[in-house]
């Protein structure tokens, strides 16, 4: 995909063995297949340019280099489009043997469409009242076979379901002519008794369903199985099914052709037309097809073209992202000066449209004529105001002749994470931010999120988000713009909140933009690892790193779930853990495993399996002191056992008029292992206080950090400010697992009050099997053995038991 292809041939090389590596696939490829090439007038459109010219131009270098070794095998592309009009330019770019058009003649189903027009009185209304209209279409066009009902909205989808559903039972079309189809009225309350959503369920009895974002995916998957099987007539959907699917559609309807976006009502794409046109008449389901559009009268005339060929020209994308691609190109050493960024600009798609077209990229002159080499003018100033740009930020730099140019950390650290111009300089500035809610708010501006939209019917639940928050919006502010959107839905991913859950579309696209913006995270604190000098720059640095840490783990910014990092344990067992006291890693390593389960209500071996997770992961300790006028901070590592390997990063941040900040990274693997780093500077009385920092690096809850100060007599005042992994009470882990193994793991009973008076006191024994209790019954008076609860005086033989423990109402038994 144009997503996953730049992954192999963009990636930049970090020697020389990467370098033949990318250029050995390229010699190698002998076929190269381009399905949907119409997709180079989408918005991303760009990607797929650049992923196609960069495999040409690099077999253009390869057949050109002097060496057999390297001669490049011939590149075949095959590229295939249903949309096409300007085929031809196309053909020109990819330089293929031949061109071959189909027309509608070798269709294995036929497709007849029609195009109504209707009086438009209000825009914004207009689409309400084609809903009126609609059930006539349907009863004129779909001979009773299976309808998809295009809504250019998500809201309108389900509104126009529901108004469907709501007309009488001899008004509904489908209803009259279901005998056809396999279904029933009793068929559409079985399946409506398996969906979430009420909506759904409420026109899934009368035989209408929409499909939106809004839906869960399982619910999205039920539609689809419900209408594969013929089960259900109508679908009122958006754009989710306009593409890639296969569905026994009959007839197909457009439901207007303006959709609302960027602020302002707009026509369809005219690709995307025929793409919800060709959902008609699918050949393993029918021998022929109908698509209806329904329009304005004023569009009908532009739609009765479109139905017959007649569409607007793929252009090239490439210029909107023009920038990255020429750095990620720098990067590559495909571009290493200006003629080079010509000969690569030479390889696109953008380069023979703007030859057929030059005023679409040209701005206003769309009437003048421009002969080549004017053409080739403009485009040098292009590529030179691209450069210069680069240049200017720090991403891109020229020798001492000006003439070769090559890439600095900051521009490949760019092209890695696949991060736009203007993010990149948003990053920089982030660099001088302290804190994570500065930090968070600055990087949820990025151009990354774009595509997010901040919808209407949305304010009021996340302004009730944003009152739940760790980090608020400022007082009196509400949700205004896209990036107080993304601030606000990216915490409440991270702590669970119990809005997001009722919100389908709003869950699924907070995942979607935490995603995102661990690539952006990830990109600044490349950055600032990269740029990291002084004292100022360890607080954006840490802070850049745990706000990462966050998204990489899913935890909250204030550590409150720390816990559903552990494997089986969900929001419910949080929540029964935090009751009872216990919020973190080492307060779990304090309880006995039966506690545990307690808690938990779960039965044995639990306990001892959520521990295990435990000794999986690293204990962490910084010894600091100072050796021969230097400051020595040794960081160890303790794994109990383990079969992954963890990055451990320390973080070192000096004050003075000579602040630095020191970052050492290494790995631990091997189960029973210490490992140890140093870190030593001149430990004059300038560079105090100093912050140590030793941490996990995809692991949130295992930190160590302290803060050394130096006193005049030359004592070291270590503050930490972060808890080490001690046991309650001041006991070690060491001496607390010393205690916990004398107990025997048997299983045990939590202990209740009995208050009845006339029941006698039970007496524990000891059995060779279990814990028994012997008690005389008040009424007969025979003694009964059973592995009832025992009472909470009852006399427990194991002394040894933890305080905590005792206090619990826990008892336990030792067993001969």
């Amino acid at each position: 995909t144009r997503t996953r292809g730049p992954q192999f041939n963009r990636k930049v090389p970090q020697n020389e063995i990467e370098l033949f590596f990318q250029f050995g696939i390229a010699s190698k490829t002998a076929l190269l297949i381009v399905d949907e090439v119409h997709s180079l007038n989408d918005e991303r459109g760009g990607t797929l340019e650049a992923v196609i010219s960069r495999m040409r131009l690099t077999q253009t270098l390869l057949r050109h280099a002097s060496s057999e070794r390297a001669a490049a095998t011939h590149l075949r592309i095959v590229a295939g489009s249903a949309t096409i009009p300007n085929a031809a330019d196309v053909q020109e770019w990819l330089r293929p043997a031949s061109l071959r058009y189909f027309d509608d003649s070798v269709r294995p189903c036929k497709l007849t469409s029609h195009v109504l027009g209707y009086q438009e009185s209000n825009p914004y209304q207009f689409e309400s009242q084609l809903t009126k209209r609609l059930p006539d279409v349907i009863s004129q066009y779909s001979n009773g076979r299976p309808c998809l009902v295009f809504c250019p909205s998500r809201k309108s989808s389900m509104s126009t379901a529901i108004a469907l559903s709501e007309m009488p039972l001899n008004s509904r079309p489908w209803q009259r002519s279901s005998t056809s189809l396999h279904s029933g009225n009793r068929a559409w309350e079985e399946w409506a008794l398996r969906v979430e959503n009420d909506n759904l369920r409420k026109c899934l009895v009368r035989g209408i369903a929409f499909h939106n974002a809004t839906l869960s995916t399982y619910d999205r998957k039920l539609v689809e199985d419900m209408f594969r099987n013929e089960v259900l007539p109508v679908i009122c959907t958006t754009t989710t099914l306009a593409q890639g699917v296969n569905l026994p559609a009959h007839l197909v309807v457009i439901k207007s052709t303006r959709v609302y976006q960027k602020g302002k009502l707009c026509e369809y794409d005219s690709n995307l037309i025929i793409q919800m046109l060709g959902r008609a008449g699918r050949p393993q389901y029918d021998d022929s097809g109908t698509a209806v559009i329904m329009t304005s009268l004023n569009s009908k005339s532009l739609y009765d073209l479109r139905v017959k060929g007649a569409h607007h020209a793929v252009e090239s994308q490439l210029r909107n992202a023009f920038v990255e691609h020429v750095n990620a190109e720098v990067c590559r050493g495909t571009i290493v000066d200006v003629p080079g960024a010509m000969l690569w600009l030479k390889e696109t798609f953008f380069w023979v449209r703007v030859k057929r077209n030059p005023g679409h990229y040209f701005g206003r002159e769309s009437d003048t004529y421009f002969s080549d080499s004017e053409i080739e003018k403009r485009l040098k100033e292009l590529c030179l105001t691209a450069l210069n740009l680069l240049s200017e930020s720090g991403l891109i730099a020229y020798d001492e002749d000006g003439v070769t140019i090559s890439s600095t950390p900051a521009g490949i650290i760019m092209a890695k994470f696949y991060i736009k111009f203007s993010t990149m300089l948003l990053i920089k500035k982030a660099s001088g931010f302290h804190c994570v809610e500065d930090l968070l708010k600055i990087l949820s501006e990025a151009e990354e999120f774009s595509e997010v939209t901040l919808r209407r019917s949305e304010k009021r639940v996340l302004n009730e988000i944003n009152k739940m928050n760790v980090y608020k919006l400022p007082a009196k502010e509400r949700v205004r713009t896209r990036g107080d959107k993304v601030f606000v839905l990216v915490q409440a991913h991270l702590c669970d909140s119990d809005n997001l859950p009722e919100n389908v579309s709003l869950m699924l696209e907070a995942n979607r933009i935490v995603s995102l913006l661990l690539r952006v995270c990830n990109c600044a604190f490349a950055y600032m690892e990269e740029s990291a000098m002084d004292r100022a720059s360890f607080s954006a640095l840490s802070s850049c790193f745990f706000l990462r840490r966050c998204l990489l783990t899913r935890t909250s910014l204030n550590g409150e779930n720390v816990l559903k990092q552990l494997k089986g344990v969900g929001t419910s067992m949080r929540l029964q853990l935090k009751e009872a006291g216990i919020e973190s890693f080492p307060e779990i390593r304090a309880e006995h495993p039966r506690r545990l389960e307690s808690i938990l209500h779960r039965n044995p071996p639990f306990g001892n399996e959520l521990q295990q997770q435990l000794k999986s992961l690293p204990l962490l300790t910084v010894k600091v002191e100072i050796l021969n006028e230097n400051l020595v901070v040794r960081a160890q590592c303790n794994i109990e056992s383990t079969t992954r390997r963890f990055s451990l990063l320390l973080f070192l941040g000096t004050s003075g008029p000579q602040s630095r900040t020191f970052l050492k990274r290494f790995v631990a693997s091997s189960s029973n292992t210490w490992h140890e780093e140093r870190i030593a500077c001149r430990a004059g009385e300038g560079i105090f206080p100093v912050t140590v920092l030793f941490a996990v690096e995809d692991v949130f809850g295992m930190d160590v950090e302290k803060v050394i100060e130096r006193k005049f007599d030359g004592v070291l005042l270590i503050r930490a400010t972060r808890k080490e992994p001690l046991a309650k009470d001041s006991q070690s882990l060491s001496s607390l697992r010393r205690r916990a193994t004398t107990i025997p793991e048997y299983p045990v009973k939590r202990l209740k009050d009995n208050r009845s008076k006339t029941r006698s006191e039970p007496e524990l024994v000891s059995q060779s099997a279990a814990l028994q209790v012997v008690s005389k019954s008040p009424r007969t008076g025979n003694t009964a053995v059973s592995n009832r609860q025992t009472h909470p005086n009852a006399h427990i033989q194991n002394q040894n038991l933890p305080n905590n423990l005792k206090q619990s109402g826990v008892a336990m038994c030792r067993m001969p």
